[in-house]
């Protein structure tokens, strides 16, 4: 029985695979310049962990950067920060572009 799901679209149509806790799963998708890799499986205290991975892409630099690892509890946390994080860069995107704060995009 799958404990881990996976889909991705592209243009051959959408596909998905499964992972057990035994077996973990991971995928990865870049683009020509980047990548991001994430490998999704259970550690020994039962917990389901995600590692994420900044990667090359396609022209093949070289790299594979970690990003960090997430379980339910720390998602939720980074969550709140990056929702936080990204409001603020638009709000100074804005302001470097001249758009009022209270413009709805």
């Amino acid at each position: 029985m799958s404990h881990f799901y996976g889909s991705m679209q592209g243009s051959r149509g959408e596909t998905t695979r499964q992972g057990t806790k035994k077996s973990g799963i991971r995928a990865h998708i870049g683009g020509w310049d980047f990548g991001v890799k994430v490998i999704m499986y259970r550690n020994p205290e039962g917990n389901d962990v995600a590692d994420i991975y900044l990667t090359c892409g396609s022209d093949g630099a070289g790299y594979n950067k970690y990003l960090g690892s997430f379980t339910s509890e720390l998602a939720d946390e980074f969550t709140k920060h990056a929702q936080a994080w990204f409001e603020e860069r638009k709000e100074n995107e804005n302001q470097e572009e001249g758009v009022p704060n209270d413009v709805e995009d």
